[in-house]
């Protein structure tokens, strides 16, 4: 049985789209989505990780998000 391969970009698409659903949430002042895409983009994150040590390649990762300033942190919903 033939294993379906994933495009060579698909981790840091993923990573992106996680990561703009995140700062979409919290614009929305809805840090629950937030936490919630943004475990979604770790896991992404670390698939890149991974993939680029297997590769011994030097193309740099992209940094996480920013962490969540602390008014918005605060705020009451």
């Amino acid at each position: 049985m033939k294993t379906q391969q994933r495009p060579r970009n698909y981790a840091q698409q993923q990573y992106d789209r996680y990561c703009n659903l995140a700062k979409d949430s919290l614009g929305n002042g809805d840090r629950i989505a937030y936490e919630y895409y943004m475990q979604h983009a770790e896991h992404f994150l670390r698939v890149m990780n991974h993939q680029q040590r297997q590769s011994k390649q030097s193309v740099p990762v992209p940094p996480p998000p920013p962490i969540i300033p602390d008014a918005l942190m605060n705020a009451e919903l």
